[in-house]
């Protein structure tokens, strides 16, 4: 199974609209988990994660949006697992949600740090799964360019699986060529 760590540098940059494309466009067999909710919904009295329930809406995925999250609150989730439990507890739901599927997209979230106190940045779970890191990134031409760059220095000195920017929700698509 393939596994793709999609963050972004900012909140609201796009990353479950660009889940869906991509999921869309492969038209295969998916799984979906957001392990640190940050959008959190409370209906019939359970917590889950908007993008999660958009996302096994959409896809009409059997798992149920509170089964796909680990947490949302970090005190808690420091509380609760260390690094190594956390590695572990994040690839027994990979197993539960990967079954039998081509593909598994892991939603970061809201930024490529947020929950690093918890061991749930989008890093860490890219280590933790030996996953795949894409990031959408939006912004100004030059708070692009700025993060561009920032992610060629810093991910370039570390072993995880780099694959790619998707610049989203850009204005002026030949200015920004341009720059």
């Amino acid at each position: 199974m393939k596994k793709l760590v999609v963050a972004s540098m900012r909140k609201s940059a796009g990353k479950t609209s660009v889940i869906v494309g991509i999921a869309k466009a492969l038209n295969e067999d998916i799984g979906y988990i957001k392990p640190f909710g940050d959008r959190l919904l409370y209906r019939k009295k359970r917590l889950w994660d908007y993008d999660s329930a958009l996302i096994t809406d959409i896809f009409g995925l059997d798992e149920s949006p509170e089964k796909i999250s680990i947490g949302f609150e970090a005190s808690k989730l420091r509380y609760m697992y260390d690094a190594e439990s956390m590695g572990t507890r994040l690839h027994e739901l990979l197993s539960d949600v990967g079954k039998d599927k081509s593909m598994v997209f892991v939603e970061g979230g809201k930024d490529i740090g947020y929950g690093i106190s918890a061991n749930l940045d989008a890093l860490s779970v890219a280590r933790y799964l030996n996953g795949k890191l894409l990031v959408v990134i939006s912004g100004d031409d030059d708070t692009i360019l700025d993060d561009i760059t920032f992610l060629k220095t810093y991910l370039s000195n570390t072993e995880i699986d780099f694959c790619g920017v998707i610049a989203n929700k850009v204005r002026d698509v030949g200015d920004f060529k341009d720059v």
